[in-house]
């Protein structure tokens, strides 16, 4: 709980600085980061996963590799503590296996890694495609340092295991740097991408949900 409060403190106080955008100049900046994202066909990064829970003291995290390939495949596999790839593909079908012998085993998603409608959200703002976000979310943007988005659903439905979305972003190249998930107002999945490369070349069967695998490191 004590390791709760300070990040949430240290957090507050870096808030102090930022500054709320009038809605006129967010717009602005979410055109910007649309026109942007739609030159991004590719990505890659590191990430590093924290979920906090209010109850517990005790901080989840794991570690992997992010990917993106346009118009809408994202994968994530984590490596740490676990080894497991999650990917959603095209038509929002969102697939999870677990690595047992080093060979991808389907599984049941779980709470302890990215709900399928979260993963759907985060594409739309990865891709671009901003529109249907807006009128979904409450829409509020401030800046510091960096720019940060703030997304409240509208929908009842939504919002009772999905409080907020925040995008942490780059204010000049408009790359998405962090982004938390909000369970309310006290438990949070905060994901950082470390290393993030654009537009790079991704190996083949990245996205295959049929014969998934671990890449190597040199892959990687």
């Amino acid at each position: 709980m004590m390791g709760l409060c300070l990040a949430m403190l240290s957090a507050a106080g870096t808030r102090q600085a930022e500054v709320l955008l009038p809605d006129a100049e967010c717009r602005a900046f979410l055109k910007q980061m649309a026109q942007s994202s739609q030159a991004h066909n590719t990505l890659k990064a590191r990430f590093l996963q924290e979920r906090r829970l209010a109850l517990f003291d005790d901080v989840l995290k794991m570690e992997g590799y992010f990917y993106y390939r346009k118009p809408g495949r994202i994968r994530w596999e984590f490596i740490d503590p676990y080894a497991s790839i999650m990917l959603l593909l095209e038509d929002g079908r969102t697939e999870r296996f677990e690595i047992i012998g080093g060979r991808a085993v389907k599984a049941r998603t779980d709470d302890r890694q990215i709900s399928g409608e979260a993963l759907s959200q985060i594409l739309r703002w990865l891709k671009g495609d901003l529109e249907p976000a807006t009128k979904d979310f409450d829409v509020q943007m401030y800046r510091g340092a960096t720019a940060r988005l703030v997304l409240r659903p509208k929908s009842e439905s939504l919002a009772a295991f999905l409080s907020r979305i925040e995008f942490e972003i780059d204010s000049r190249s408009y790359v998405v740097l962090a982004i938390s998930l909000w369970e309310g107002e006290n438990d949070v999945t905060v994901i950082r991408f470390l290393d993030l490369d654009v537009n790079p070349l991704l190996p083949d069967g990245l996205f295959d949900a049929d014969a998934p695998r671990l890449l190597t490191e040199g892959e990687r």
